[in-house]
């Protein structure tokens, strides 16, 4: 695994803390840093041991052999270096900190040789630098190297930390901090290249084998799943923190593991912790003798050259044929990483996908600029462009996809003498487009009017989106029950079928449900342009004008309480927006700060209210800042557990296939998040959550049924008498219940 972490000034002094000390002295005691890198080269570094002096005189933009100042600006800049953590796989780490003293040596060779070919590629791919707003490439980095064998859980943790200095020269030899965009573009690609040559090492030196895990991860068979876990307690400790907090991506889990990081100790030396660690594995079952076997020496092969090998060339048109859409180079080098069983090296990696992309078997399908997720929900650009390739029949279904969107009638939808919109005419079977550039609002004003009148004549109406938060996002704006693409929710003649965004949607179920529609009478609509996420953000005009003098008319507005969370369900996207602005001035006028949270917030921008993306929002949560949830707990996903009742309050269209009468129970759906079971129920921290959560939405219903407002059910039924014993179960796990 590679993580890339940002280090501020200063801050180098932690890489030395473990390699000041002597062996005679008690305390753990790593091996000294040593500097890596053909930026270390070229400044006469290389083979030289990594010294406090020598490595702040760097940083600071000083050559530490000559004293020659490099960049005389780098006073200005106060991210000095990044931290490239580059680490072993659980199994691995157990090996070498349990294994023969034969087999520690292999290993940590095999885990040295795989750093130094990541940071090969890095020095060839993310290593550039600004000039005059474009990129240029760096002859390299300058990088020092030091390897660690724990966790700050004290569980061995086989690591090594780049720290790479943020300094780089240009071609014609001007120093400056580097573009790390690039740095953090390629994280994945290098980290897919370390775990792939790593077990390309370790195979040819020890007698081992591989068990594949997901996204390119592997372990080593021999070495149990309780043991992997068992010595996984930092990793247990940022699970549960997530599952806490509801957060979710690689960007939350290093926020977790920030906040749940212990301090470091450092006064066991290694072969007290080795000690403990061989009485904990025996207990896990991981004896000496099983150890032993996997560290038996296997026969070396020696590395091979450069030239073409046929097994691995078609371990990479394997790889492109299972993407099935349009990639470019890195995502093909990550997908063949993950089908190397066995692994190879980096350089052997690159050549072979490089001879596939330019063996004529793909298709050139344009270029893409590589952007980088913002931490409000946004992508900015990476300084890169990147070719994109695809295979011949991808490439077919994919211009086949382009001709029906240009060919397609478009969805005719009209305003009638009281400004209502009505489709023009009966939507009749077939594939429909919908959707204008930087018009989103007024395409979900129109889709939603095509999905009632669908309805109202006993049709079934059903939407599909790429993903589950463009799903809610969709939901929310627009009525239309929208699931993660999936095929089986549809079926049955005579339905109206809407997917948003179908150019991110697998190609060939799209085309397949395009045939599906012309041959059997359904109605397809495909939505294009800026009802789409990630689109540039609407212009003012039409979208301003939906608010202009609204005013919410009887029924356009119903408000529910669940628990303390406020619901409001909207008769039409006008009415959605308005009413956000009204719980806005609400809450403003109590004095509180709110935050509309949305999947895709500058789509909001017509609203003037400040605007965020989930993971944005729940990070930001605290004080007396509420949130204002548009799509509901849909979007918010697990995250909604953590969240006290009053805080936040959610909005929604009212779907359209319901009747005025079930608008209580969507509302109940709509603030209880349908993944909180899915998400948070595999662990006990998720699953205390979850009940936590029920019990209030119980108590929320009993304490409605009670005021009058439906019949109160029979208290001797089991339902009535399993909830009881929930919410009693929860208040003594949580007294803040009982108010």
């Amino acid at each position: 695994m590679l993580n890339v972490a940002k280090v501020r000034r200063g801050r180098e002094v932690y890489y030395l803390e473990a390699t000041r000390g002597s062996p005679e002295q008690p305390g753990l005691v790593e091996s000294d840093g040593a500097w890596w890198g053909g930026l270390a080269a070229h400044l006469g570094l290389a083979g030289r041991t990594v010294e406090a002096a020598s490595l702040s005189t760097l940083l600071a933009g000083v050559d530490p052999v000559a004293g020659v100042a490099l960049d005389p600006r780098h006073d200005r800049v106060t991210v000095t270096a990044f931290d490239c953590t580059f680490a072993a796989p659980k199994s691995v780490s157990l090996l070498h900190a349990l294994g023969p003293d034969d087999a520690i040596g292999e290993v940590r060779a095999a885990h040295e040789r795989a750093v130094a070919g990541a940071l090969g590629y890095l020095e060839r791919h993310a290593a550039h630098v600004r000039r005059g707003g474009s990129v240029q490439p760096a002859p390299g980095l300058a990088a020092a190297s030091f390897l660690h064998r724990t966790s700050r859980a004290n569980d061995p943790h086989l690591h090594t930390h780049l720290v790479v200095a943020n300094l780089a020269p240009d071609a014609g030899g001007r120093w400056s901090a580097l573009d790390a965009r690039a740095l953090f573009a390629n994280v994945g690609v290098a980290g897919a290249l370390y775990r792939a040559e790593l077990r390309y090492e370790i195979s040819r030196r020890l007698a081992v084998s591989w068990q594949a895990r997901a996204e390119g991860f592997a372990d080593l068979i021999g070495i149990p799943a309780a043991a992997v876990r068992g010595f996984s307690r930092r990793s247990a400790e940022i699970t549960a923190e997530l599952a806490r907090t509801g957060w979710s991506g690689p960007h939350s889990a290093r926020l977790a593991a920030d906040r749940t990081r212990p301090d470091k100790v450092l006064t066991r030396d290694y072969p007290a912790l080795v000690a403990g660690w061989r009485e904990r594995a025996f207990a896990l079952g991981v004896s000496r003798a099983s150890v032993g076997r996997l560290g038996a020496a296997a026969p070396r092969t020696g590395r091979p050259g450069t030239g073409r090998d046929p097994g691995l060339a078609a371990r990479v048109a394997e790889s492109a044929e299972s993407l099935g859409h349009a990639f470019d180079r890195r995502e093909l080098i990550r997908a063949t990483c993950a089908r190397l069983d066995d692994g190879a090296p980096v350089e052997r990696v690159e050549v072979a996908v490089d001879q596939h992309l330019g063996s004529g078997e793909l298709v050139r399908y344009g270029a893409r600029t590589v952007r980088l997720r913002a931490a409000g929900g946004g992508r900015i650009p990476a300084g890169l462009v990147e070719a994109r390739f695809a295979t011949r029949e991808v490439a077919a279904l994919g211009d086949r996809l382009e001709v029906t969107l240009e060919s397609a009638p478009v969805l005719a939808v009209a305003r009638d003498d009281a400004g209502a919109l009505r489709p023009a005419g009966t939507i009749a079977p077939g594939v429909v487009v919908a959707g204008r550039a930087n018009r989103p609002l007024e395409d979900y004003e129109e889709l939603r009017a095509a999905a009632v009148a669908a309805h109202r004549d006993g049709r079934r109406v059903v939407g599909l989106a790429p993903n589950r938060r463009a799903a809610a996002h969709f939901e929310a704006a627009t009525g239309v029950t929208t699931t993660v693409f999936d095929r089986r929710e549809v079926s049955g003649g005579g339905s109206l079928v809407v997917i948003a965004d179908p150019e991110r949607c697998p190609v060939r179920e799209v085309l397949s449900l395009v045939d599906e529609a012309r041959a059997r009478g359904t109605t397809l609509v495909l939505v294009r342009g800026g009802s789409s996420a990630g689109r540039t953000p609407p212009p003012a005009g039409r979208e301003g004008a939906l608010l202009a003098g609204w005013s919410a008319p009887d029924g356009a507005l119903t408000r529910h309480t669940v628990g303390d969370v406020e619901v409001l369900l909207a008769g039409d996207l006008a009415a959605a927006l308005g009413g956000i602005r009204l719980l806005d001035g609400e809450r403003r006028a109590r004095g509180r700060r709110c935050l509309v949270v949305a999947a895709e917030p500058r789509l909001l921008a017509p609203l003037g209210c400040e605007a965020a993306s989930p993971g944005e929002a729940l990070r930001r949560l605290g004080g007396d800042l509420d949130l204002i949830v548009f799509g509901g707990a849909r979007i918010l996903g697990s995250g909604i557990a953590r969240l006290p009742d009053g805080v936040h309050c959610h909005v929604a269209v009212a779907p359209v296939d319901r009747d005025p009468a079930g608008e209580r129970s969507f509302a109940l759906e709509l603030a209880e998040p349908a993944v909180l079971r899915r998400e948070l129920g595999r662990s006990p921290e998720g699953r205390r959550a979850r009940e936590l959560w029920r019990a209030r939405a119980i108590e929320s219903e009993r304490r409605g049924r009670v005021r009058g407002m439906e019949p109160v059910p029979d208290r001797d039924g089991p339902g009535w008498s399993r909830n009881a014993r929930l919410i009693g179960a929860a208040r003594r796990r949580e007294p803040s219940l009982s108010r």
